[in-house]
C-alpha cells in the first residue's frame, strides 16, 4: 500500500508477485502450510498485480515526473 501511495506502482507490482507465492505456499492467509490451501487469496494478488502492472506502464510518465520532483526537493 506504501508503495501506491508514493506512486512507485512498479515496487508495489514486485510485492504483489511476491505476495501471490507466499500465499500460494500458504506463509500469509493460511492456517498451515499447504500448496494452494487458500487460492482466492493468491488469485487476488494475481489480479492486483496485473492492474498495478497495467497501470505502471500507462502511468509511466506521471512516476518518472514524481521521481524528478522527489529528487529537486531533496537537493
Amino acid at each position: 500500500m506504501v508503495y501506491i501511495i508514493d506512486n512507485q506502482l512498479e515496487k508495489a507490482v514486485k510485492v504483489s508477485f511476491v505476495a501471490i507465492i507466499l500465499s500460494a505456499i500458504g506463509l500469509i492467509h493460511a492456517p498451515k502450510l499447504a500448496i494452494l490451501y487458500n487460492y482466492k487469496s493468491a488469485l487476488a494478488y494475481l489480479i492486483m498485480g496485473i492492474i498495478l502492472w497495467g497501470f505502471s506502464i500507462t502511468l509511466k510518465d506521471v512516476e518518472d515526473e514524481n521521481e524528478s520532483l522527489r529528487n529537486t526537493m531533496t537537493d
